[in-house]
């Protein structure tokens, strides 16, 4: 597989294409990063809390906060977008700022974040909120967190096993497994 299949993939896991893409496509091309400060720690802080609402912690695992998805946010957004996504993010981080997000309740936190969502659903350009939700997402999703929270570790290589038992509230198989069709084919196969 190669990376531009690779990226095609993980954006229709992500739910859509992938802003900065043509950062990643671009290979080892040059790039001045001189104008681009990193983020604070009260900003990577800020970007943690946004990320608790979009990934809250549950009973059975934790949220994007315990990733640090704000840290990786910081690294995706300083090393791999271009001037112009990093300053559409930076613009969408001051708005947050300016919001007062922070001092926010959670209940006012949610429904802050569901009108960014609203606003991002009206237009076809790039939204720093969509920037946000994407790089959350996968932040979780990478993070040991995501991983030991969300999907079951089955150890490669390993047994052949063609058929998999399969409760409701059992763990993800795979990543690229969705729920219904984890329940599907142990249906399909136990009977």
């Amino acid at each position: 597989m190669d990376r531009r299949d690779a990226l095609t993939r993980m954006s229709l896991l992500l739910g859509g294409s992938i802003i900065g893409a043509p950062a990643f496509l671009s290979g080892c091309s040059p790039y001045d990063h001189s104008s681009f400060a990193p983020f604070t720690p009260d900003q990577i802080e800020l970007l943690n809390e946004l990320g608790e609402v979009i990934i809250p912690t549950t009973s059975d695992s934790e949220g994007a906060k315990a990733a640090n998805v704000g840290e990786f946010m910081n690294t995706i957004v300083s090393d791999f977008y271009n001037e112009e996504e990093q300053n559409l993010f930076i613009a969408g981080l001051s708005r947050l700022e300016n919001e007062a997000f922070s001092l926010m309740n959670q209940n006012e936190k949610i429904d802050f974040a569901m009108m960014l969502e609203q606003e991002a659903s009206n237009t076809d350009k790039p939204t720093s909120y969509l920037m946000m939700k994407q790089l959350t997402i996968w932040g979780y999703l990478t993070s040991e967190p995501g991983l030991t929270g969300l999907f079951d570790f089955a150890p490669v290589p390993g047994q052949y096993i063609p058929t998999v038992k399969y409760t409701p509230g059992d763990k993800v198989m795979h990543p690229r497994v969705a729920d219904w069709q984890a329940r599907s084919f142990a249906n399909f196969h136990s009977s």
